[in-house]
């Protein structure tokens, strides 16, 4: 069988895990294996991407018909690391403990914020962990889990948990009125949606866009007022138009591991409105730099995070600030920690 330096396993081929693996790809040898076929909660094009490295995936197979190949790697085939993409699967815990733990690393994406570390959950978890001798931690909070955790391996920060389409970001034009905000997502309970539409019956000249569906569409198309407008889903390709279209990107989760969209949104030019137990915090959004991080013990958050950022001299510094940042750096920053 083949040798590689690096084997992923993990659950879905989404668009941004292929581009970081092709560009780990460019300078080693890289085997992915997806477990799962898909998630019909997902836009179709959410899995669309060229393939540039050896790839196997198991979504049609049934349980036994996976572990037999998953192990039949880990026993047959050469690598250097094996890089687990979760906790939550049985595959994954398989291969934590057929494969030798030197060679043992994880990708985490869950943070300190919705991952529980007490009682049973947090035992399975420390047990997982002790087979992981590397682990590739999103930011600040992903690590803050691990320091809940116990864990004393070796850690990587990557400020990233994949590498999404970058475009370039659109100049700077300062503003006088900040009225158009969007939101892109699933209509699920931990973005705390109903909440955010809420916070718009307080802001009668302004529009918010909900880009997406879910289970709670129906529910939200009930309660919003006349100034939320619903689009349906939207390809992946088509979401720099919307974001352009708009001055204000929200994503105010309950919880929420990470924040691609987030990344997305600041790549396109909009400074952000996130909670603070989005992911991203602290490494994508800096409150009062580049967006404003609303915390839940605040009274009526929502309403006074929208208040402030539609503060002209406030928002043209933030949006200022966007165009700063080097967004093609900092995915390679991210890429250069997988090569290590």
């Amino acid at each position: 069988m083949k040798s590689y330096d690096k084997v992923f396993i993990t659950n879905l081929p989404s668009f941004y895990k292929k581009n970081l693996y092709n560009e780990i790809n460019k300078k080693q040898r890289v085997l992915a294996i997806f477990t799962d076929d898909g998630d019909p909660t997902r836009n179709g094009d959410f899995y669309n991407g060229n393939i540039e490295f050896d790839s196997e995936n198991l979504g049609k197979r049934n349980s036994f018909s996976k572990v037999f190949f998953l192990l039949k790697i880990i026993f047959f085939c050469e690598y250097k690391m094996l890089i687990l993409g979760g906790w939550n699967s049985a595959l994954q815990w398989i291969c934590a403990f057929a494969s030798p733990r030197r060679k043992n690393a994880f990708a985490l994406e869950s943070s300190v914020s919705e991952s529980t570390v007490k009682g049973w959950k947090g035992l399975l978890k420390r047990i997982f962990l002790s087979r992981i001798s590397k682990v590739f931690a999103s930011g600040k909070m992903q690590k803050k889990l691990l320091d809940a955790l116990e864990y004393c391996g070796e850690v990587a920060i990557t400020k990233g948990v994949g590498v999404y389409n970058i475009v370039d970001v659109p100049p700077f034009e300062p503003k006088s009125e900040i009225r158009n905000f969007i939101y892109v997502g699933r209509f699920i309970h931990c973005k705390n949606l109903e909440n955010l539409v809420a916070a718009f019956e307080k802001f009668p000249d302004c529009t918010l866009t909900m880009v997406g569906y879910g289970e709670l569409e129906a529910k939200l198309r009930a309660v919003s007022p006349k100034n939320v407008k619903f689009t349906g889903g939207v390809e992946n390709a088509r979401l720099p138009d919307y974001y352009r279209q708009n001055d204000v990107f929200i994503l105010p989760s309950f919880s929420e591991p990470w924040g691609l969209v987030v990344e997305e949104a600041l790549n396109n030019g909009l400074p952000v409105i996130i909670s603070e137990n989005v992911g991203c915090d602290g490494e994508v959004v800096a409150d009062g730099v580049n967006g404003v991080v609303f915390r839940f013990s605040d009274k009526d958050p929502i309403a006074k995070a929208i208040q402030k950022i539609r503060e002209p001299a406030f928002y043209n510094k933030i949006s200022q600030n966007i165009r700063k940042t080097d967004f093609k750096e900092i995915a390679r920053r991210q890429i250069a920690c997988y090569l290590v």
